[in-house]
């Protein structure tokens, strides 16, 4: 059993690194297992933490798409913590000042689409 916040912990270096193509298969690894786990409590401090490290992501568009699914993961999710008023209305203004949906790639603007309709 490996908890959320373990994970993290251990891909801490994944995530946060300069090598742009490293940093963006760490931050979409991280975006599946959440969008895996949707019927999976999560704590509201694990939610919240992890709702802002991914809008935060939004600007880097390097890691993009990880970005766009753990945004959804975290979005979806119901009955076992969710995602305050004041966060998803964050990551709607990050997603306004930070993409530009027609420069997206086809695939990415399909996930793209499950945000725009969130």
């Amino acid at each position: 059993m490996l908890t959320i916040e373990a994970l993290v912990r251990e891909m801490e270096m994944y995530l946060t690194t300069t090598d742009h193509i490293i940093r963006s298969r760490g931050i979409l690894l991280l975006a599946e297992v959440l969008d895996k786990l949707t019927s999976k409590p999560l704590t509201d401090t694990s939610i919240h933490s992890r709702i802002g490290f991914f809008s935060e992501r939004l600007a880097d568009w390097k890691a993009l798409r990880g970005a766009i699914v753990g945004c959804l993961a975290l979005l979806r999710k119901k009955d076992v913590g969710m995602v305050t008023y004041s966060e998803a209305k964050a990551v709607a203004l990050s997603y306004l000042q930070n993409l530009q949906v027609q420069a997206l790639g086809q695939l990415d603007r399909k996930v793209n689409h499950g945000l725009i309709y969130w």
